[in-house]
């Protein structure tokens, strides 16, 4: 007898989707250094993470909302032209994508409640702001952790290089696409 997707709990279907997601991710990074103008790879990558973005919200788990939606936020910037990556972005990027992958088994493995603590994922938004501003001016990160939505913001680091929570945030304007993704939906 076959098992069929009406086997599986909500949260084995994100682990499902995430691993999914996140493989493509992998690879479509890795290539995006060997073709860094890729409107395709672009497109592709901002699709993941709001995809897997979705479904975090699906099971509840604003860590994972979080991090997809910081990761989305940089591939509509990217696209927009607002900002390039190079390969310390890129590596980063990746640790984020190795993040949601750790919190999607971690709370599908302990019923809900990942054992990630919301201090990786806010040092994973700080690296990212501090990799992305580069020499000085600001980066699209998403945040919101524990408040069950997720605002963009435009943060700035302070001069020892961590995202300054106090000053320097505030919210960006127009850093939404009209359509198709990079939505809070």
């Amino acid at each position: 007898m076959s098992e069929g997707l009406g086997d599986f709990s909500m949260l084995e279907l994100f682990l499902v989707e995430a691993q999914t997601q996140g493989a493509q991710m992998s690879e479509q990074l890795l290539e995006l250094e060997r073709n860094p103008n890729s409107p395709a790879l672009l497109e592709s990558l901002m699709r993941s993470a709001h995809s897997i973005k979705g479904a975090a919200r699906i099971v509840e788990l604003p860590s994972a909302v979080s991090v997809s939606h910081a990761m989305e936020d940089c591939f509509v910037a990217v696209q927009k032209g607002k900002l390039r990556l190079e390969h310390p972005q890129i590596d980063v990027l990746l640790s984020g994508v190795d993040l949601m992958l750790r919190l999607a088994r971690s709370a599908t493995f302990s019923g809900g409640q990942g054992s990630e603590s919301a201090a990786e994922v806010e040092a994973f938004l700080a690296t990212l702001a501090t990799s992305l501003q580069g020499g000085g001016g600001s980066a699209v990160v998403g945040k919101g952790l524990g408040s069950g939505s997720v605002d963009c913001l435009e943060a700035k680091t302070s001069p020892t290089g961590t995202l300054n929570r106090r000053q320097g945030v505030t919210p960006c304007e127009g850093t939404r696409p009209t359509g198709g993704g990079g939505d809070d939906g």
